[in-house]
């Protein structure tokens, strides 16, 4: 998610063309692809918890933060997770208050943690502090507190910069808000960006696209980042309202997935003229990454993986093949019973790893302290 390429396209010439080719003739699959499938790590070395995050950092995950069953009681605590020796170490603690649906990303070097919702001693209150680890050293560092409080924000790392949209805010004056943090001047700007956002990608080195939702449209927008600050913003399209929407990048290529409420899904990108572009609709079962009616909560992930768009949600593990615009959705029986962690899942190389969660019928997993191994 943080490759850099020379392009400010959403996507590239060879992906354009490869979804031209799908949008004029879809080819049909003699075979099904077979399901994905699911194995349980070694348990980790606390509870399982929801509202936690998990980063991978090539080495490994990071899972962190988050609450057990009272949200008003939060962890301060994590540990990585070390998929080559399937085994659990955990971290220094830090230097921030426990918290629960905070944002973290992966720099390359360190993870850094920002926001979320505090303990019930200070009155539950949304956050505004940060800190970063660096799992080489095994040393924290505060950062700058960041212009406004806000907890379940989607957050990006990209070009030196973190871009945190508005998930929950404490106040509605900043819900249409997108919260920039630079790491090389140590200082936050607020864009009124007027959407209330639902994810953001990164376009090659210098760009990143923001798609929300305003007064019952879709939305997507781009912001060029520059040399004082992220100033210059184009509108890129809209579309009809969505129930969810799965928007993933792998630096320069991003597509974006859009699930209507009736209808068939559509496939999205931004060709070589800048222009949102329907490139065409997708047939077979497929669950978004992010539920709009449910969001922020009850949130998943997204990614670019080979040829093809993986999510994963509580309602199971969805492909669409960008070659054939088919896709299939699957629940592994691993997967049942658990739902609210694959909102912290991780992606590393073809396998997806979760950890987390309570049963579905509202109490915490029990005794569950494995995550799962999804091979892809």
């Amino acid at each position: 998610m943080t490759q850099v390429r020379p392009s400010v396209h959403l996507i590239t010439a060879s992906l354009f063309a490869l979804l031209l080719n799908a949008s004029c003739a879809q080819v049909p699959t003699d075979q099904e692809p077979p399901p994905p499938s699911a194995a349980h790590t070694s348990p980790s070395p606390f509870p399982p918890r929801m509202g936690h995050t998990s980063i991978a950092t090539g080495n490994g995950v990071i899972i962190w933060g988050g609450h057990e069953e009272d949200q008003s009681r939060p962890e301060a605590s994590g540990a990585l997770y070390d998929p080559a020796q399937d085994s659990w170490t955990p971290i220094p603690q830090s230097p921030l208050a426990p918290r629960t649906r905070h944002s973290a990303v992966w720099t390359g070097k360190e993870m850094i943690i920002w926001g979320g919702s505090g303990e019930e001693k200070d009155g539950g209150r949304f956050l505004r502090d940060g800190a970063a680890y660096d799992p080489a050293t095994q040393e924290w560092r505060k950062i700058r507190n960041a212009p406004f409080p806000i907890s379940s924000a989607s957050a990006l790392y990209h070009s030196r910069h973190i871009f945190m949209g508005p998930g929950s805010p404490t106040s509605r004056d900043d819900l249409g808000k997108l919260a920039v943090y630079s790491l090389l001047r140590d200082s936050w700007e607020t864009i009124d960006i007027g959407l209330r956002v639902y994810g953001i990608a990164p376009l090659g080195e210098s760009s990143i696209a923001v798609v929300g939702e305003s007064e019952g449209r879709t939305e997507v927008l781009e912001y060029r980042i520059g040399a004082r600050g992220v100033r210059e913003i184009i509108s890129r399209g809209a579309a009809d309202q969505m129930s969810s929407i799965t928007l993933v990048a792998d630096g320069s290529d991003v597509v974006l997935v859009l699930v209507p409420e009736s209808s068939s899904s559509e496939v999205h990108v931004i060709d070589p003229d800048g222009n949102l572009v329907k490139e065409s609709d997708v047939s077979g079962d497929l669950h978004g990454q992010v539920d709009m009616v449910q969001y922020p909560l009850g949130r998943g992930e997204g990614w670019l993986h080979g040829e093809s768009v993986v999510s994963i949600s509580d309602r199971g593990l969805s492909r669409v093949d960008l070659r054939t615009m088919e896709s299939r959705s699957w629940q592994p029986k691993e997967f049942r019973g658990r739902c609210g962690g694959f909102s912290a899942s991780s992606l590393m190389n073809d396998d997806i790893f979760v950890w987390g969660g309570r049963s579905c019928e509202g109490s915490a997993l029990d005794a569950e302290t494995a995550g799962l191994v999804v091979s892809l």
